[in-house]
């Protein structure tokens, strides 16, 4: 092989790896997040659940969810995962996917919601999270926070929302946590603040909007026998 031929078969080889590397959100480390982002809107149930199991993910609850099992909850961790109680919201890395029933096709993809906890060896700002997964998406529909109590403290947390590109009524969040101050009670944080967590959240928003509809318009769905 020439030496040109040679740095353009480099270069390809470099490409490849690129444009397989992009879906990884925040890099190998934040391994749950990245699962989750693999799952795509009105996957099946079963494709999913092969998913998370192919990845060394643990199946901890399927539930359909009240008052009217239209929709269901698949709640996912890392099986050697020593957070407790494993799935916390806001503590222990998870993957939750809802799911709503579709009469001729089975449960679908909806919504999917993920927690990482950020390694030690990683320490970003909430302001360099955004500007990394935000780069090429342009900007975000909105920046919001709120305050989270957790197990012995509380986090901060800021979130940024973006349009996906082509896919009406289909929005994607990341949401940084940063560890809150109890003494300080008013206190959001700010840009700058460490983030200790990172969320993911992808959801079809006209399909919830349709189920949401769907269970205001017949009452008796919404009845708990």
């Amino acid at each position: 092989m020439s030496g040109r031929c040679l740095k353009l078969a480099l270069l390809s080889s470099c490409l490849a790896l690129v444009a397989w590397a992009q879906p990884l959100l925040f890099g190998p480390s934040l391994r749950v997040i990245n699962i989750a982002h693999d799952i795509t809107m009105d996957q099946s149930s079963a494709d999913v659940l092969r998913l998370l199991r192919r990845r060394g993910l643990a199946i901890e609850e399927q539930v359909d969810l009240p008052p009217d099992s239209l929709t269901r909850l698949v709640l996912a961790v890392p099986p050697d995962d020593t957070c407790f109680p494993r799935g916390e919201q806001w503590q222990c890395s998870n993957i939750r996917i809802h799911l709503y029933r579709d009469g001729a096709r089975g449960h679908r993809v909806m919504r999917v919601e993920s927690y990482d906890r950020m390694p030690p060896a990683m320490s970003p700002t909430v302001d360099g999270v955004f500007s990394w997964f935000g780069s090429g998406r342009g900007p975000a529909l909105d920046t919001t926070n709120w305050v989270e109590r957790i197990r012995g403290g509380r986090l901060n947390m800021w979130r940024q929302r973006w349009q996906d590109a082509g896919q009406s009524g289909v929005e994607t969040e990341i949401i940084a946590a940063i560890l809150g101050d109890f003494g300080q009670p008013d206190d959001i944080g700010s840009l700058q603040d460490t983030v200790i967590g990172i969320g993911y959240v992808h959801a079809d928003t006209s399909v919830e909007n349709l189920i949401a509809a769907m269970r205001r318009r017949i009452p008796h769905l919404t009845r708990t026998p």
